[in-house]
């Protein structure tokens, strides 16, 4: 041991540089060749393009995580030797960092939501994070989650409003947001306007206006100019009443609505002025209701209702409840302790005002909130002494809590801030789309006639003028261009949707039967028809017609009474409007290239009539339809979702993955066997389930001769549906 010691400054001089003991390196230790592949084989790991490199031991440090299992091995790659991973390699930095120090940092720079999503693809749980990072992230949590809730509510809101169906609750609306339409915000400024009235008059009635006469004092002005005053008042009561009386009928809760707060302010602000109207000239009750005056102060909370300020004051004072009272307990107890002390030591001087505990009370609350009135004033050295602590424990106990409000009612500005930014950027920007989608496709359409009509004016060999003849050429080849690509598109979507179809059955598949009468079918009744217009979803665009769902939901009984006849007509006559076979088709792009049509699939857009139409007739085919679909069936049915098939499907592939055992998966892709179903089998089916004929003619009356329009295209390429 001595000899090694010895040697040990020489050694670590050589490592140093200091001393060159050999010239040639030092040989590798000697590790065993298995326990060298386990310990320092290095992974490589391609994130997006940019490689990271570390240990296996390094990442198996965490076996729950996605990189600690062997789950990494679906990533790899043979031909590179690495292991791939799309996603965010400057957040995958700080994934790895946690990997090798084992603590995990959160970026301020990055955005919430996707350092959220890389952890939970790599399976780490956000509760790791260190402590010097852990706050930073929960208030970004915090804000991102009353952010979202923010943008819910505004999408709620903008969504009810266009779901207003009686007078209550527009009226509602209209009180709780006045900026919604004109007479709100009229009605908004006017009650605005005599609660500041009424506030004003209830100052300046207080005012001097001249002598009693034949009287010492002065005569306020309330009572030489009360008739005024009285009118005055009377008129802001009557407003103050009618607006509470409307309020009371259009909230959707009415006792929720008397025990709130506001509520409340509204009836003591307004009844003193109809207890006064019922009491006599008595002096004994006079003086009771000069007292009971003093409660219409409490119509300036009147403007809480009109203040942004005011209301988040109200809600920082609510968010710091518990700050508030234990600044209140705080100064109750200092103010018990200080009042006691300099009871004891004052009491024993003449003519002192501290006569009892109570009584310095007064002395302690002026002294720790630091107004000091100076009508008690200690005498003695002690109480002196007492004193000063007294008004530097006031300075502290108050000082405390004041930063956690300011900083609660900074966080619920800014919070107020961004929602009204959000809602004013959401409004301009859908101003902005609707804009421009109406002034581009109205453009579009107008160019394109006029090119196509030049165009044919040319291949005629009719003369065109100077002016279209060198400028326009340009334009004539890109509609023709366009004209080229609606063709293509048109013979795409016509073969498939139409495929192989035949409007005639083979031999010896089952007919419809057509020698039913309907008899056993009623007639729609007023009832199915408001169901359906009631479910007509909104925000959604409107069929070949124009006519959105909302001109339906909001039309009122007589087009609900119309839209009823109409029906009735149509399932007696078994015959349905031409235009009700018109719909829109819009191409919109999947996958892949954007040039290939197979890339793109087509939603069929129809009128909203025709819909309310289907409806009925889906409501009709349901009861004899869910006796015949088994329990199996979990798509396409209310309450019967597929969350279920998912769970054990995926409870199968982990326990077979885990034991190892070959599993065999069929997927059937139904998309073409729906595009071209044959509905004429359809509706042989539906015979042989006995369903009535009325509704199988009725099923095929609204897939027969229907033609669809190209969009955006409006009606200058029309694709023709064979039913």
């Amino acid at each position: 041991m001595a000899s090694v010691a010895a040697w040990l400054p020489f050694a670590r001089a050589a490592a140093i540089g200091w001393v060159p003991i050999a010239t040639h390196p030092l040989p590798p230790p000697p590790i065993p060749k298995d326990r060298r592949k386990t310990d320092d084989e290095k992974l490589l790991i391609n994130v997006s393009g940019r490689r990271f490199e570390t240990w296996r031991n390094t990442l198996e440090k965490y076996p729950d995580t996605l990189l600690g299992s062997n789950e990494r091995e679906f990533f790899y790659d043979e031909d590179c030797k690495e292991y791939f991973f799309d996603r965010d390699p400057d957040i995958f930095r700080h994934i790895l960092n946690y990997y090798r120090t084992g603590k995990l940092h959160y970026p301020k720079h990055e955005c919430l939501t996707s350092y959220d999503e890389e952890l939970a693809f790599f399976g780490i749980m956000p509760d790791v994070i260190g402590d010097c990072c852990y706050e930073d992230y929960r208030d970004r949590k915090r804000e991102n989650a009353e952010r979202l809730m923010d943008d819910k509510l505004s999408e709620n809101g903008d969504q009810n409003l266009q779901q207003l169906t009686n007078i209550r609750q527009k009226m509602w609306r209209a009180f709780e947001n006045p900026h919604t339409s004109t007479a709100a915000l009229v009605f908004y400024y006017v009650t605005g306007f005599f609660i500041a009235v009424s506030v004003m008059a209830n100052v300046v009635e207080t005012v001097p206006c001249g002598h009693r006469p034949g009287r010492a004092g002065t005569l306020p002005c309330g009572e030489r100019y009360k008739i005024v005053f009285f009118c005055l008042d009377t008129a802001c009561v009557m407003i103050f009443t009618a607006e509470y009386l409307l309020r009371l009928f259009a909230a959707p809760d009415r006792c929720k609505f008397v025990r709130s707060v506001m509520s409340i302010i509204d009836v003591v602000a307004i009844l003193p002025y109809y207890i006064g109207l019922g009491i006599t000239d008595n002096d004994d009750v006079s003086g009771a209701f000069v007292t009971l005056r003093v409660f219409r102060v409490f119509r300036i909370f009147k403007f809480s209702r009109h203040s942004q300020g005011l209301r988040i004051l109200g809600y920082t004072l609510k968010s710091c409840a518990s700050e508030l009272g234990f600044l209140v307990f705080s100064l109750a107890m200092a103010i018990i302790i200080f009042a006691t002390v300099m009871f004891y030591a004052e009491k024993n001087v003449n003519g002192t005002n501290f006569t009892s505990i109570p009584a310095a009370f007064w002395y302690t609350i002026v002294t720790m909130t630091t107004l000091g009135y100076g009508d008690m004033v200690p005498e003695t050295i002690a109480g002196k002494i007492v004193g000063g602590v007294c008004s530097l424990s006031g300075v502290l106990v108050i000082a405390l809590p004041v930063p956690v409000i300011v900083s609660n009612f900074s966080r619920i500005y800014h919070q107020n801030q961004r929602a009204d930014k959000r809602k004013a950027q959401r409004k301009a920007r859908l101003a902005r789309i609707r804009i421009a989608k109406a002034s581009s496709g109205a453009a579009f359409v107008s160019k394109k006639k006029a090119a196509e009509a030049r165009w044919a004016a040319q291949e005629s060999g009719i003369e065109l003028d100077d002016n279209y003849r060198d400028e326009d050429i340009f334009e004539l080849q890109h509609h023709h261009l366009l004209r080229c690509l609606e063709k293509t598109t048109r013979e795409h979507f016509s073969s498939l949707l139409n495929g192989s179809e035949r409007t005639t059955p083979r031999e010896g598949e089952p007919v419809t039967p057509i020698d039913d009468d309907g008899a056993g079918v009623p007639l729609p009744d007023h009832e199915e028809v408001r169901i359906a217009i009631a479910r007509l979803k909104n925000n959604k665009v409107a069929g070949a017609d124009g006519l959105p769902a909302e001109l339906f939901k909001h039309g009122g009984e007589e087009l609900i009474r119309s839209m009823h006849q109409l029906l009735c007509k149509i399932w007696s006559d078994e015959s349905m409007p031409n235009d009700w076979n018109l719909s829109v088709l819009c191409p919109i792009h999947k996958k892949g290239d954007p040039t290939i049509c197979a890339n793109y699939r087509g939603i069929i857009l129809l009128n909203i009539a025709y819909m309310v139409l289907s409806s009925v007739l889906c409501e009709r085919l349901k009861p004899t339809v869910n006796k015949l679909i088994g329990p199996y069936q979990c798509g396409f049915r209310p309450g019967k979702s597929t969350t279920d098939q998912i769970f054990t499907m995926r409870q199968i592939l982990e326990k077979t993955r885990e034991r190892r055992i070959d599993t065999h998966h069929l997927f059937v892709d139904f998309k073409v066997a729906f595009n071209s179903m044959k509905r004429s089998c359809l509706y042989a089916a539906m015979s042989e389930f006995c369903i009535s004929a009325k509704l199988i003619r009725l099923c095929k009356l609204t897939l027969s001769n229907t033609k669809s329009v190209l969009a955006p295209t409006s009606l200058l390429t029309v694709i023709t549906l064979k039913l």
